[in-house]
């Protein structure tokens, strides 16, 4: 039986080995080792490194994976921030619109009035009249940002998610690269 003579990876200590064996332990320092044979020659390897390049080709092969769930998973986020985007977006419109409709009412029964009322009569009907659509202007306005305020944290909570997997995205990305 023919026996190699080699030295621990670990520590260096000459080693023995035969032509039989496959794995054992370092008499010196107790490191695991594994006898690796190929094209006539013969090495030895820590078993804690064919572990790391075991571990390696797993967690690849788990990010992969990951990627392949994760892509699809990041683009409906994405969509569903969009669609958020355009509900405040939608909101904040309205809110912009009522406010100017009740301006341009106003505005239109003032000079209305001054058309039709004396001078006496036009300061009496602003005095009744304005402080009316002011205060309708403002309740209105009022309800829409309670509105929008909704959307708004609907927005964030769509946007915190689409961060979430982009950095989940990205730890495996560089895994896999």
């Amino acid at each position: 039986m023919e026996v190699f003579s080699l030295q621990c990876p670990s520590c260096g200590g000459s080693l023995e080995v035969s032509q039989t064996l496959k794995q054992f332990a370092c008499g010196y320092c107790g490191a695991n080792q594994i006898v690796e044979r190929s094209g006539g020659t013969v090495s030895l390897e820590l078993v804690s490194g064919a572990i790391r390049k075991v571990q390696a080709g797993t967690d690849k092969t788990a990010a992969e994976l990951a990627l392949k769930r994760l892509y699809p998973k990041l683009e409906a986020a994405k969509g569903y921030l969009r669609e958020a985007e355009a509900q405040t977006r939608a909101a904040r419109n309205r809110s912009i619109g009522v406010v100017l409709l009740l301006v341009l009412v106003g505005l239109v029964f003032f000079i209305g009035l001054i058309q039709t009322e004396t001078i006496s009569g036009v300061a009496a009907a602003v005095l009744l009249v304005l402080p009316a659509i002011v205060i309708a202007a403002m309740l209105s306005h009022r309800s829409f940002a309670s509105e929008i305020s909704g959307f708004e944290r609907h927005e964030d909570r769509a946007r915190r998610h689409v961060s979430n997997i982009e950095v989940k995205v990205a730890r495996n990305e560089r895994i896999v690269d």
